[in-house]
């Protein structure tokens, strides 16, 4: 998105308001915090708020709550009741969010006094926690496929948060208490000391273990880039995460750790980078600096507002089993000098063209931009570093650019050189020219954001009170804000508060509200989205590590303020064309598969093929950049539906954005290179694997008209399997009808039905193999199909794509320890288990036709 201009609007439309029970714990520029998913994580004193938005999620409907109430009486009880927009506005029209909430954790705090009586180890938020930052991790990471959660309390303990079913309305519970975990294994093995009792040199070794452990800040890196060139982020094909949690303590450390799997992390490095406190931490996006490797870029502030940086690198290391390892530079430079400022936010971005690595941050009154890798003097800071005052923006009386900052967003862009900065008083300003010279915006870009930011705040209060509009008495304290990333659209946490008013108001008197609205507007409007939409399905990032939700979010704001099908042809033909090279040509490596080492055990077949599964399903960007183009066209779909079903007959719109084509295109693609990896672990397959071969073989041939490469892997599979191809072609095998006429065929219809064995769990009949979605058996019965391994869905148990209607069987690390296989094949008695289907399953971390993340209902 282009940088903003201002125009002569009225007050902006309010895209959704949500009513927080607590305020944040502090202004931050991380209250509001986007993950790779979709969600906002929004932090107050009490709880933690998961929201997301309900574009493009197709889950329950109802689940989503929709906007504030209509009294001051009704927001403190009932948080999820509808109420009328504010005058003007569309309520059809505003963002419904689904939302999860979780409570700060406060039984078995650990009180430091009691272990250490040393006052510098005294932390006074422990006997009443609050929570104090978070983190997200990248996608990918959960059980499915979506982000973690890293929150830490005002006791200085770490959590990470899982979702145990439903990361949109469900759970999230503790995987893993961090600071136990690094308390254990700490150096310092003090816990058990005897405080009033110990030595000199036992309470030395108290205070270090004690000040170790105190966490006072966190970030989680995006997932590492091991590509070939630090161009093209798409030349990465590996599927390994190689992100890091980087936390900072009271000791003046930096702790790097690693995730390790079950929601749990692990540290890899700890190094000592000062004397005082570490206040705030920020990481920049990993660079690939040579095929294999990556590097990015650390910066920490401490509190009298100096700000140091240090690189760190990491490397892939070993073939069959890559390792990453890391190499951290043990010469961190000063790039902010003290000024007896404290630092109120610090951050990372790339900007320019080049996309760069800057330090942005703030200070009471200014903002400074520093480029690490221009600074001249490492002993006074002074190269490469550009501080920008502030102006105050007078809207109300608690006006000043002295209060501390609470957001800073990149607004996307082709040069990625503006930056919008949140204050407490509530204005916003913008900067420009971050990559040369940081400048203020000119031209009163900053005054007129400021103003409708104000004119949203006044509008939204009186729809809230059902009294008056605020007046310049009131000013809107904000305590976060975040772009949103679509239609200039931005999210900020806010409190009216009146300086002047002296009373005293308990806690639970205290509530937030956050509220949506598109306070940016673009100089090339509409168009620009949609070129950015295209440049985003050619060169897509990894939807292993990123959703669709969090990919296609301009898209989905456009979508919604369509009204006719007129503005549906805006978006450009070239979206919804499937690729037409042969898969040969579009995936790495081109040929044949190295074959497993001689001699693997059990557990390094596994391992084998739960990486190979894992890079075919989302290690190629040609899958990656089809799989949106789908999600495009199914979305224009259903928007064109809802717009035309009172005057059309479905079928006269059936599939009109070419949503089947598209769906067979990945199909096609996931089952060529299934068939590939299939042909090497076929020697190794146990029995039980037959029924899935026979499945990807017949499936694979059944629709390899148009994809002649599909047909010569099939067919080696089958060689390799030793079936005969007479099994699934010749003069036995039951040929099926034609489908009918339709406006649109299906290219996934299948022309033959084969028998592989299957039956219905009902009634015991069998069932034959002619659709990928459904099996139906000779007494009606259709059962759904996992749209992994194809099989027949026979438990309740199962995981669902929040993006499509795809559903798929759990894998055996989400099933009871005392549950035995759901693998095996019918008939079961002394089956061997279908390792190779188990592999399968767990390889698929998200819908491996969408993308999209999945849920559990049951």
């Amino acid at each position: 998105m282009p940088a903003p201009t201002p125009s002569a609007s009225a007050t902006p439309s309010v895209e959704a308001v949500v009513v927080l029970p607590h305020v944040p714990p502090a202004p931050s520029a991380r209250t509001i915090q986007w993950s790779a998913d979709g969600q906002a994580v929004v932090l107050t004193r009490r709880s933690i708020h998961i929201l997301t938005p309900d574009s493009g999620v197709l889950f329950d409907p109802n689940a989503a709550i929709a906007h504030a109430d209509a009294s001051a009486q009704s927001v403190q009880f009932k948080k999820n009741a509808p109420a009328a927009p504010p005058e003007g506005e569309s309520a059809d029209k505003r963002m419904r969010m689904y939302r999860t909430i979780i409570e700060v954790e406060k039984k078995g705090s650990f009180i430091h006094g009691i272990h250490c009586l040393d006052p510098a180890a005294a932390v006074p938020g422990s006997l009443d926690p609050v929570w104090r930052a978070a983190s997200w991790s990248p996608s990918g990471l959960n059980p499915y496929g979506g982000c973690l959660l890293a929150a830490l309390t005002s006791s200085l303990e770490l959590f990470i948060y899982t979702p145990n079913m439903n990361s949109l309305t469900g759970l999230w519970y503790i995987s893993q208490d961090v600071t136990d975990s690094l308390r254990q294994a700490s150096v310092h093995t003090w816990v058990d000391i005897d405080p009033v009792e110990a030595t000199p040199k036992e309470a030395e070794r108290v205070l270090k273990g004690s000040l170790e452990s105190q966490i006072l800040c966190l970030a989680w890196s995006s997932s590492a880039v091991f590509g070939e060139s630090a161009s093209s982020a798409s030349s990465d094909t590996s599927v390994m995460d190689g992100s890091l949690l980087v936390l900072g303590n009271k000791a003046g450390d930096l702790l790097f750790l690693r995730h390790v799997g079950n929601g749990r992390v692990q540290l890899v490095h700890q190094q000592r980078v000062s004397e005082a406190w570490i206040s705030h931490v920020a990481v920049s996006n990993w660079r690939s600096s040579a095929p294999g490797e990556c590097s990015a870029q650390v910066a920490w502030a401490e509190p009298d507002g100096t700000v140091h940086a240090l690189n760190i690198m990491q490397k892939l290391e070993g073939e069959d089993a890559p390792e990453i390892s890391i190499t951290i530079s043990d010469d961190p430079r000063r790039v902010v000098r003290s000024d007896r400022r404290q630092i109120t936010a610090l951050e990372l971005f790339d900007v320019g063209p080049e996309r760069k690595s800057v330090i942005v941050g703030g200070k009471a009154g200014s903002i400074f931009v520093c480029d690490p890798a221009a600074v001249a003097d490492a002993a006074n800071g002074a190269g490469g570093l550009a501080d920008v005052e502030l102006k105050t923006l007078g809207e109300s009386v608690g006006s000043s650019a002295y209060t501390p900052v609470t957001g800073l967003s990149l607004l996307p862009s082709s040069d990625n050189d503006t930056l919008l900065v949140a204050l407490l008083d509530g204005s916003m300003h913008l900067l420009t020219s971050l990559a040369t010279q940081p400048a203020l915006h000119a031209g009163g870009l900053s005054e007129h954001v400021t103003r409708r930011a104000r004119e949203t705040f006044e509008a939204v209060q009186a729809s809230i009170t059902g009294v008056r509009k605020p007046t310049k008495r009131e000013f809107m304290m904000t305590h976060g804000a975040a772009l949103l990333g679509a239609g200039g659209n931005v999210c900020w946490t806010y409190e009216s508060r009146a300086p002047a008013d002296i009373n005293y108001v308990p806690e639970g008197k205290h509530h937030a509200l956050m509220v949506t609205a598109p306070l940016l507007e673009s100089l090339e409007g509409q168009d620009s989205t949609l070129s950015d939409l295209l440049c985003l399905v050619e060169n897509p990032p990894k939807l292993l590590h990123r959703s669709p939700l969090s990919n296609l979010r301009p898209f989905f704001h456009f979508l919604r303020k369509v009204t006719s099908e007129t503005d549906l042809q805006l978006l450009p033909g070239a979206l919804f064309v499937p690729p037409t090279a042969p898969p040969e040509d579009r995936f790495v490596p081109p040929g044949a598969l190295a074959p497993l080492p001689e001699g693997a055990d059990l557990a390094q077949k596994r391992a084998y093929a739960r990486e190979g599964f894992l890079h075919d399903l989302f290690g190629h960007s040609s899958l990656d950049s089809t799989r949106l183009r789908w999600n495009i066209a199914h979305h224009c779909n259903r928007a064109f539906e809802a717009i035309s079903a009172p005057f059309l007959d479905p079928k006269e719109f059936n599939d009109l954005y070419g949503e089947k084509a598209l769906r067979a295109a990945i199909t096609r693609d996931v089952l060529w290179l299934l068939c590939r990896r299939l042909t090497v672990l076929a020697p190794h397959a146990s029995a039980s694997s037959r029924p899935l071969f026979l499945r990807i073989i017949h499936a694979s041939l059944s629709l390899s008209s148009t994809t002649p490469s599909l047909t010569q892997t099939a067919e080696a599979l089958a060689h390799a399997c030793g079936l005969p191809l007479d099994m699934f072609t010749g003069p036995g095998v039951q040929v099926l009808p034609p489908a009918g006429d339709s406006p649109t065929p299906d290219p996934l219809a299948f022309t033959r039905a084969l028998d592989v064995g299957e039956t219905c769990p009902a009634t015991g009949a069998p069932i034959l193999f002619s659709s990928l979605d459904i099996g139906t058996c000779g007494e009606g019965h259709d059962w759904a199909r996992c749209s992994i391994t194809l099989d027949i869905v026979r438990d309740t148990r199962t995981r669902t794509s929040i993006g499509s209607d795809r559903k798929a069987v759990l894998p055996p690390s989400h099933l009871r320890t005392d549950d035995a296989s759901a693998l095996e094949v019918d008939g079961g008695g002394d089956a061997e288990v279908d390792w190779i289907s188990e592999e399968l399953l767990e390889a698929a971390r998200c819908c491996i036709v969408s993308g999209h993340r999945w849920i559990r209902i049951l």
